[in-house]
């Protein structure tokens, strides 16, 4: 306890530091000790040669947490030359999932763009690899986030800072509640929670969509039509936001597509922003077909109209892209007339 409290001093007054002494006693301490060091010195405002090399001892080291906490300190550096790159690009094949996602991200985080290529061979790789039990992503996991919590001074802070623990959250029922709410139509969450496990492939996709390497957009394309889709489609936001947006606006304008499809894309649409499809969206202020949930909602039935007007004000900028608002609307016959009012009197004064 008293250690992580030392910690988190340290890291508000950096210049109490013995760098020197942390980096020449590195090899002699604990495991959890080597993360706090490799945390600490991540923190740095002046990096050195001396302090990389740590990180890279510390990605040789033989307890995951370690190597976990080594990767993130060359993320967070910003160590970005020819060994940083290699070292990570190395540490994509670790055995824990987890190490290997965070090499994924830290790659991205220090801009390695000539690391691209070697995310999509990975991805593919992952792709087609049979899926780790959960048992043993759940163990993984323990073995990053086992420091973390436990004593009244947490180190969440210190090794911690960005809250990546909640990615690493495994919820050994995420499969079977998966499997129960894909059958059922249901409208957009209140707040974008995923209800998969965070794994390597994921954070691949992430990490392609943050480096905008366009070599990996057909790829994604076709993991849209896969479990990955949210992801792959948010990359593809970052890589190719034209070829989607037509992609998505080609997808909510066509009529023999089930309605509640058709509702998804809109919702892509505003995720997306901008304003190149806006007019575009116009003739579905027309379009009354409903849109059939697995549960009945609250309120009068929501249609394609309903959906088009909100996606409009969302990228007019009127509204947030937040699902809480479609709740609202859902609920509220006045503010929806109110919203559907002030779109469908923008839509005139473009067609004159």
């Amino acid at each position: 306890m008293l250690a992580k409290a030392v910690a988190r001093i340290l890291l508000d007054q950096p210049a109490r530091l013995d760098v020197t002494n942390l980096i020449t006693n590195f090899d002699r301490q604990s495991p959890t000790t080597r993360r706090y060091y490799c945390a600490i010195l991540s923190c740095l405002p002046q990096q050195t040669d001396a302090t990389h090399q740590t990180y890279l001892k510390g990605l040789r080291d033989a307890t995951a947490g370690v190597r976990w906490q080594a990767v993130m300190a060359v993320g967070k550096s910003g160590w970005n030359d020819a060994q940083s790159q290699s070292a990570l690009q190395k540490m994509l094949n670790d055995p824990n999932q987890f190490v290997a996602a965070a090499a994924a991200n830290s790659l991205a985080r220090i801009g390695a763009t000539n690391s691209a290529p070697v995310l999509l061979a990975k991805l593919k790789a992952m792709l087609v690899t049979t899926n780790i039990p959960l048992e043993i992503l759940n163990e993984q996991s323990r073995e990053i986030t086992q420091d973390f919590r436990g004593e009244e001074n947490h180190a969440v802070r210190v090794l911690d800072p960005d809250w990546v623990e909640t990615r690493m959250y495994i919820r050994t029922d995420a499969a079977d509640s998966d499997n129960r709410r894909a059958p059922l139509r249901l409208p957009p969450r209140p707040v974008n929670i995923p209800g998969h496990n965070y794994d390597l492939t994921r954070a691949l996709i992430e990490s392609l969509g943050n480096l905008k390497y366009t070599g990996a957009v057909d790829a994604l394309m076709k993991l849209r039509e896969t479990e990955y889709e949210p992801e792959a489609t948010q990359a593809l936001s970052k890589l190719s936001p034209d070829r989607l947006s037509a992609i998505l606006l080609a997808q909510a304008k066509d009529k023999q597509i089930d309605s509640y499809f058709r509702e998804q894309a809109l919702v892509g649409l505003g995720n997306l922003g901008g304003t190149n499809a806006v007019s575009q969206l116009i003739p579905l202020l027309d379009d009354t077909t409903p849109i059939v949930y697995s549960r009945q909602i609250p309120g009068r039935e929501w249609r394609i109209c309903d959906r088009a007007a909100l996606t409009i004000a969302i990228m007019l900028g009127w509204e947030e892209k937040r699902a809480p608002l479609f709740n609202l609307y859902m609920i509220n016959p006045q503010r929806r007339e109110e919203m559907m009012n002030r779109v469908r009197e923008w839509a005139k004064q473009q067609t004159r």
